[in-house]
Order: C-alpha cells, then sequence, then structure tokens
C-alpha cells in the first residue's frame, strides 16, 4: 500500500460518518461531497503534489485537506467547491474558490 492509498483509504472511511459524529452535532458527509474529495485527491496522487498532513471531515459536513510545506501552510475545503488557502510565513493569506461539477 502507498502512502496515496493510505489518505484514499481514510477517506472511504469517512463515508461511513453520520450526523452528530463529532457529538456536537456535525454534518455527515453527502455523497457527492465525498466523491468530489475522492476525486480530487486520486488527481493529486498522479502529479507532483505531496501528501496532505490531513484528511478529515468538517462539522459542516466538508473534507479539509491541509499541508504544510515548509513555511508554507495550505487548506483545501472540499464541498460544491473548492476552497483553498494558502499562506506563507509572515504573509497574508490568499484565498481561491472554484466551482465543482
Amino acid at each position: 500500500m502507498t502512502e496515496w492509498d493510505e489518505v484514499i483509504s481514510a477517506l472511504h472511511g469517512l463515508k461511513k460518518l453520520e450526523d452528530g459524529w463529532d457529538g456536537a452535532g456535525a454534518a455527515a458527509l453527502t455523497y457527492e461531497v465525498w466523491w468530489k474529495a475522492f476525486c480530487f485527491v486520486c488527481w493529486l496522487s498522479q502529479g507532483w503534489i505531496p501528501l496532505p498532513a490531513t484528511a478529515t471531515a468538517t462539522p459542516a459536513g466538508t473534507v479539509l485537506l491541509t499541508w504544510q510545506i515548509d513555511s508554507l501552510y495550505v487548506e483545501v475545503e472540499v464541498s460544491d467547491r473548492l476552497e483553498c488557502m494558502v499562506r506563507e510565513a509572515g504573509n497574508p493569506a490568499t484565498h481561491l474558490g472554484l466551482r465543482l461539477r
């Protein structure tokens, strides 16, 4: 099993989360959100992108991927959009949103 396979396996585990999975009313992932996150991770695994540090569900029913690469911190939140935040130490964050179909 490759390291990317472990990330993909973790995403499969997120499919099983039900409403309230955090004990405080968190939303379960819809199949559509899970599928978009799964496809995005599979696409990332084919290129030069390093492994994310985390791949987790959020209480809002989205998937959050994070990277820490030296002084660069990146978050990508997958819902019906890809919301990306990039921050380099000592600089303000840059945000980008892409609508997914």
